[in-house]
C-alpha cells in the first residue's frame, strides 16, 4: 500500500495549482454517474445469478465482469474531463517544452491511477508505458519539495527566453535527464535541438559535438516501447508483442552501449555537453544512480525503474 499526494501546492518545488471542481461541476458528475452505476449493478446481479448456477465462488471469476467494470470506469473518466483537450487554432511555439493543456484535477488523476492498477487487466503487459502517459498528464499535481519532472521543465521554460547558450546552463541538462527518466522522448529530442551546435554559424566549428548530440537524439527517438500504439507526435519504436519488443530492445541497448564507448567523446571539447550527453546514455542503460538523481517522486522513479532497469517485467 502506497500513498500518492495530489493537490494544490504553494511555494518552491510544490505542485501546480489544480483546476478546482466547483459545486455545479460536482453535481454534473454525480448525476451523470448514476446511470452508469445502475447499469454496472444490473450486470453484477445478472453475473451473480450465473455464477451461482455454475458453482463459481464470485462474480470476479467471470471474464465479462472486468470488461463491465472497465466500461464503467471509462464512462466516469469521461465525466471527470478530457485531459487531452487543447485550445482550438493554437499555434505551437517551436521553443515550447511543455504543451498547453487544461489544468488537471486530482479527482481525474486519482481515478485514472485506480483504473491503471486495479481495473484494466489488459494494461498489465504495458504498465510502464501507461505510467509514462499518466505522468505526462498529471506530474504537475505531484507534491514534492525538490520539484517534479514537470516542475524542473516548467522552471527551465521560464528562463529559456533569456538564455543565449542553453548548453552552458545546468538546468538544461537536469531537465533533459528528468524528462528522459520518465520516458518523455518527444520532450527530450525537442530540447536537444535547442543545443547551440545546431546553429548555422556553429556547425562547422562544432561538427563532432553536434554529431554526438544528434546521435543521442536518434537513440532517444528510436527507443523501443511496448504498447498497443503510439499517439500522434510521440516518438519511439512501437512494439506490440513481447518477442518483438525484446529483440528491438536488445538491439537498441547495444547501440546505446556502443555510442557510450565511442572514441568521439575525446574530441568533444565542451565539457557540459559531454557530461550531459553521457548522463543521458547512462539513464538509457539503466544506471540506478542516475535514474534516482533525475527523479524526485516515487512514481517517477517507479516508472523509470520499469522503463530502463526491468523493461521485460510483466505485472
Amino acid at each position: 500500500v502506497v500513498e500518492v499526494n495530489l493537490g494544490v501546492g504553494a511555494g518552491n518545488g510544490s505542485a501546480e495549482v489544480e483546476e478546482e471542481v466547483d459545486e455545479a461541476e460536482m453535481r454534473r458528475i454525480e448525476y451523470g454517474s448514476v446511470p452508469a452505476f445502475a447499469l454496472l449493478q444490473s450486470r453484477k446481479n445478472a453475473l451473480a445469478d450465473a455464477a451461482a448456477m455454475q458453482h463459481m465462488h464470485s462474480v470476479s471469476e467471470h471474464a465479462e465482469w472486468w470488461q463491465y467494470v472497465l466500461e464503467y470506469s471509462k464512462t466516469i473518466g469521461n465525466l471527470l474531463g478530457n485531459q487531452d483537450s487543447l485550445p482550438a487554432l493554437m499555434i505551437e511555439d517551436p521553443r515550447a517544452i511543455l504543451k498547453v493543456r487544461e489544468k488537471p484535477t486530482s479527482l481525474k488523476a486519482a481515478w485514472e491511477l485506480l483504473e491503471i492498477f486495479y481495473v484494466d487487466k489488459e494494461l498489465h503487459s504495458w504498465l510502464p508505458e501507461r505510467l509514462v502517459d499518466w505522468l505526462a498528464d498529471y506530474d504537475s499535481l505531484l507534491t514534492k519539495t525538490d520539484g517534479t519532472v514537470y516542475f524542473k521543465l516548467n522552471n527551465f521554460q521560464k528562463k529559456l527566453i533569456n538564455l543565449q547558450i542553453v548548453e552552458n546552463d545546468d538546468d538544461y541538462w537536469n531537465g533533459l535527464s528528468a524528462a528522459l527518466s520518465v520516458g518523455w522522448l518527444d520532450v527530450v529530442v525537442n530540447m536537444l535541438r535547442f543545443h547551440g551546435s545546431y546553429q548555422l554559424g556553429q556547425m562547422d566549428n562544432r561538427e563532432t559535438e553536434n554529431g554526438l548530440v544528434e546521435a543521442v537524439a536518434v537513440l532517444v527517438s528510436t527507443m523501443p516501447r511496448m504498447r498497443p500504439d503510439l499517439p500522434k507526435g510521440k516518438l519511439g519504436q512501437c512494439c506490440k508483442t513481447r518477442p518483438d519488443f525484446i529483440k528491438a530492445w536488445e538491439k537498441w541497448r547495444g547501440q546505446v552501449s556502443k555510442l557510450e564507448c565511442s572514441a568521439f567523446w575525446i574530441q568533444c571539447s565542451h565539457q557540459k555537453t559531454r557530461d550531459g550527453l553521457k548522463n543521458l546514455l547512462h539513464i538509457m542503460m539503466g544506471n540506478i544512480k542516475d535514474l534516482t538523481a533525475a527523479t524526485s517522486h516515487w512514481l517517477e522513479l517507479f516508472a523509470s525503474h520499469f522503463l530502463y532497469i526491468r523493461p521485460f517485467t510483466v505485472v
